[in-house]
């Protein structure tokens, strides 16, 4: 059981194809500023027993990553990505939806907000108790076996994201892409507007997904009803501009917990994460409480959770809001209140929320969404 102990929550597989030999890979270490050259590959990204000791998780998720090990050879190889509407498609999407859920900064933001919720709920016991703030503040509130939790409740959701479109930007000259120990980005420029409250959920209408796949190739997730992506014509986007480059670059500064990866040595590593310090969040999540009726016997309050969003005024050339999105948003930006959350994809929505609720009822498992959807839509 030892020898499988290191859980590792960014695959090796996916970090060898930002190492030159396989084995070694360039790193820097955001905590001590400090870079490192052939650091080991395999002692990245792990923790002990990080999905239980049982092994079961840890040999679900080697299922799906020895497919996207595939997919990823083959975008890398022939610069170009799986058939739409394909299994490699799906298969690509789901990983891509537990890779962002399964790292340590995810999985460290899920357990700070439990912690916040439990210590809201119950500051009134612990001030019966007499505790100090500093005593309030050594005590961790967490979910068991976090990991897990989260991935059984994230990875069923995945058919939120079946409409985004999906293009590769590939890297020109001697630019390269870099990754970090949370590689998958969720961003929203659409709604770059508002400050409070999180935009990026997988449901959100304006969400963008960044997921760098080698140093010359990047996939963009993005809601097509609201922005272009380089030509309508071609699934792939040279990147040929320094700035573009260095923007995406800084969202893996910026979402990494503990390091990011370069492959080129002369990498600029200090220079880069210096222009994207300020963009680094201080915590991991949000807690706002809006209060409602208030009698001499209770009080109602709603309490809304949400991951801190990553925000680093983000422009590219090679994207643009199209006018209708342009023309929504105006008339949006007018309305007082404001919805706090808009649905990119409302058909979708309450299609997966009804298999939600069938699943529920065991009438489908959790993986079944599309065979629920043949069920419900039968062609003719």
């Amino acid at each position: 059981m030892a020898e499988h102990k290191k859980h590792h929550y960014v695959p090796r597989f996916y970090l060898k194809l930002f190492s030159e030999n396989g084995r070694s890979i360039n790193l820097f270490n955001i905590r001590s500023q400090r870079s490192v050259i052939d650091g080991g590959l395999k002692n990245q990204c792990y923790r002990d027993y990080f999905y239980g000791k049982d092994l079961q998780t840890e040999k679900a998720l080697s299922l799906v990553e020895s497919q996207m090990s595939r997919i990823l050879n083959a975008v890398q190889s022939g610069c170009a990505l799986p058939i739409r509407k394909s299994e490699d498609r799906l298969t690509f999407l789901l990983h891509v939806l537990m890779q962002h859920t399964r790292t340590a900064y995810s999985i460290d933001a899920y357990d700070e907000q439990a912690d916040k919720l439990m210590k809201y709920l119950m500051a009134p016991k612990m001030k019966e108790m007499n505790l100090s703030p500093e005593q309030i503040a050594n005590i961790k509130i967490t979910h068991k076996d976090s990991a897990r939790f989260a991935l059984g409740m994230a990875t069923p959701h995945y058919p939120l994201i079946i409409d985004l479109d999906w293009k590769l930007l590939r890297a020109t000259g001697r630019h390269e892409f870099i990754t970090s120990d949370n590689p998958v980005v969720y961003y929203n420029q659409f709604f770059s507007f508002r400050r409070s409250g999180s935009n990026t959920g997988l449901a959100s209408k304006g969400l963008q997904i960044f997921f760098p796949v080698s140093p010359k190739h990047l996939v963009v997730l993005y809601d097509s009803k609201v922005y272009g992506v380089g030509s309508k014509k071609s699934d792939v986007v040279d990147v040929s501009d320094a700035r573009d480059v260095e923007q995406l670059n800084r969202l893996q500064f910026v979402s990494a917990l503990e390091n990011v990866y370069f492959q080129g040595k002369c990498f600029p590593v200090h220079q880069e994460f210096r222009a994207s310090e300020r963009y680094r969040r201080l915590q991991k999540s949000n807690m706002q409480v809006f209060p409602g009726e208030e009698t001499a016997e209770h009080r109602k309050e709603l309490l809304m959770m949400s991951r801190v969003d990553v925000r680093t005024e983000l422009q590219l050339s090679f994207l643009r809001f199209l006018k209708p999105a342009k023309d929504w948003r105006r008339a949006f930006q007018a309305m007082n209140p404001q919805p706090a959350v808009v649905v990119r994809n409302e058909p979708l929505m309450k299609d997966h929320e009804n298999f939600m609720e069938l699943v529920d009822a065991k009438r489908y498992r959790p993986c079944e969404f599309f065979k629920y959807v043949r069920e419900k839509y039968p062609t003719s």
